[in-house]
C-alpha cells in the first residue's frame, strides 16, 4: 500500500529544494522517467523538464515555500490536495489544487494542478 501522505510530502518538498543536485536527486526517486506535469502555464514531461520548471519557478520568486492547505484526499491511485505558497511565515501569495496520478509502485505519474482563482 502506498503512504500517500509521505509521496505528498517529497513531492512539495521538491518545489522548495532549492538545492538542484539534491531536488534533482529528488525528482528521479519519486516521479516515473516519463511523468508529465500540467498547470495552466506550464508543461512538462521527464525529470529533465520538471527540474527545469522547478529552477524557473525559483527564480521567479525567491524566497516562497510550498505548504499543503488542508487534507489528502485519495482513492485508487489518485489523490487531490490543496496548496499554497507565499513567505514562509507570511500570508499565501497563491492557492490552489494539485491531482496526482500515481504509479502502483508508489511513484508521480501525471501532476495536474490548479490554480485559484481559474485564470480567465
Amino acid at each position: 500500500m502506498i503512504d500517500i501522505a509521505q509521496l505528498v510530502g517529497r513531492y512539495v518538498a521538491t518545489w522548495n529544494d532549492t538545492e538542484s543536485a539534491h531536488r534533482r536527486a529528488e525528482i528521479d526517486a519519486i516521479w516515473e522517467p516519463d511523468g508529465r506535469y500540467f498547470d495552466p502555464v506550464n508543461a512538462a514531461t521527464g525529470p529533465d523538464q520538471i527540474d527545469a520548471m522547478i529552477s524557473g519557478f525559483h527564480r521567479l520568486h525567491p524566497g516562497v515555500t510550498f505548504r499543503p492547505a488542508g487534507p489528502i484526499d485519495a482513492h485508487h491511485e489518485l489523490a487531490r490536495f490543496g496548496w499554497e505558497f507565499g513567505p514562509e511565515a507570511g500570508e499565501p501569495i497563491a492557492t490552489g489544487m494539485d491531482v496526482i496520478a500515481h504509479t502502483a509502485n508508489g511513484r508521480l505519474a501525471t501532476v495536474y494542478g490548479f490554480f485559484d482563482p481559474a485564470p480567465s
